[in-house]
């Protein structure tokens, strides 16, 4: 078994024939949290997409459309074409001498409104075309708590060679409804500048797509840039924004990359936190000290109840197989694994969560991190998602942990946590 701190999750790869119909299907409304941890979903790390194939025909009415834009170098004209009840196709067919050459630019849904600009991307002297396609619904008064939705799609196509050079999908959202005569909002407008070879998107603090400004507080404006290579679109950076989701998929807040100490004279450890965050001490000795944010208006509000990490004392003993059996671990070839709590699964080894042997200048421990489900700090509401827990032992007596409760730990402030932490 591979020995790694990791869960092991599905990767599912769809072709081009599959994207449209999957990004037209799937409407999802993101706020300014989500948007954050879904960055990889609507930005994915590179785009590469193949020719399309075209077929030939000698007169354009054989196409059944609608021409709804002309265009030069190359000639030709831009079709669109209902194929369903949901959806309309685009083609672009070029003039070659006596006969056409028609692409398919993929199927969109019926509610679309395109738009079409030359834009100098790929540095080749010649000018692509970029789309932008809008799709708006308006809900019926019949129904007031149906959503008004705006989203708008980019798509970028050299035109010499066919072939797409980027797409993106709901880079721009913004969703308002009614529930319980309460009207709510989402919204997230990032806008995209085009250079040559360079794609960038930063997010406007205004969203005015339902006919309203709306200000959006945003705390950590995201700016993405993609460079155009070769190999296709590469995404080159990536900042702001409150999260962004772990290699195991799930959502960790980000951190300023700045840290500082934090020391326990009591108890006799330290390590190193972000400079964000700050230890609250439960001075009733009812619970144990917690991580939470320094700013009381921080936009990681949901980490006041029960943190970023918990520190806890497992009082003096030897960190043995019989400590590890107490905290729920089982023993299988002098390696150490557990269910996770509240799971039920197999027992297989391959099944069950290995518990990682770490240690430091003066320490040794375990890192373990599985599916949980915790009780939270108001003894009252129940959480299931991801836990983790890292164990210090001194050698001698003193065992200490830091674990969470139903959240994956920032993989640099976990890192940091575990190369700085030191008993004295």
């Amino acid at each position: 078994m591979k020995k790694t701190l990791s869960i092991h999750r599905s990767v599912i790869v769809v072709g081009l024939a599959t994207i449209f119909l999957l990004f037209i299907l799937i409407v999802t409304a993101f706020g300014q949290d989500e948007l954050s941890g879904n960055v990889s979903g609507i930005f994915p790390d590179t785009i590469k997409v193949g020719k399309e194939k075209y077929k030939t025909i000698y007169s354009l009415d054989s196409i059944e459309g609608v021409i709804i834009d002309t265009l030069t170098n190359p000639y030709g004209f831009i079709f669109r074409k209902p194929v369903s009840s949901r959806d309309v196709a685009l083609y672009f067919a070029r003039k070659k001498e006596n006969h056409f050459l028609v692409y398919q630019l993929g199927n969109w849904s019926l509610l679309s409104d395109f738009k079409f600009e030359r834009v100098d991307f790929n540095g080749k002297g010649t000018k692509e075309l970029l789309m932008i396609n809008k799709q708006e619904r308006k809900h019926s008064p019949d129904y007031p708590e149906d959503q008004d939705y705006v989203e708008k799609w980019l798509s970028i196509w050299d035109l010499d060679s066919v072939e797409m050079l980027a797409l993106f999908h709901n880079y721009i959202s913004h969703h308002l409804w009614q529930k319980n005569s309460v009207v709510r909002k989402t919204c997230f407008n990032l806008i995209a500048s085009i250079k040559k070879n360079e794609l960038i998107f930063n997010q406007s603090e205004k969203c005015n797509e339902c006919n309203e400004e709306i200000e959006i507080a945003i705390k950590k404006p995201i700016q993405i840039k993609y460079k155009l290579t070769a190999g296709g679109l590469i995404k080159t950076s990536e900042s702001g924004g409150i999260y962004h989701r772990s290699k195991m998929g799930y959502l960790v807040p980000n951190v300023s990359g700045k840290y500082k100490l934090f020391t326990d004279k009591d108890r006799g450890f330290s390590f190193q936190i972000p400079v964000e965050w700050t230890i609250q001490t439960d001075e009733e000795g009812e619970l144990d000290d917690i991580a939470v944010p320094v700013e009381k208006d921080s936009a990681y509000s949901q980490y006041f109840e029960n943190g970023f990490f918990t520190i806890g004392a497992c009082g003096q003993g030897v960190c043995d197989s019989l400590f590890m059996t107490r905290e729920g671990f089982s023993g299988i070839d002098s390696a150490f694994y557990t269910s996770g709590a509240d799971y039920i699964i197999s027992g297989r080894p391959e099944d069950i969560y290995y518990a990682l042997p770490i240690k430091g200048k003066n320490w040794k421990g375990y890192a373990h991190i599985s599916p949980c489900g915790q009780l939270m700090n108001d003894r009252r509401s129940f959480h299931g998602d991801i836990c983790e827990t890292i164990y210090f032992y001194d050698g001698k007596h003193n065992i200490m942990k830091i674990y969470t409760r139903g959240n994956e730990l920032n993989e640099k402030v976990r890192e940091r946590l575990i190369e700085s932490f030191k008993f004295f």
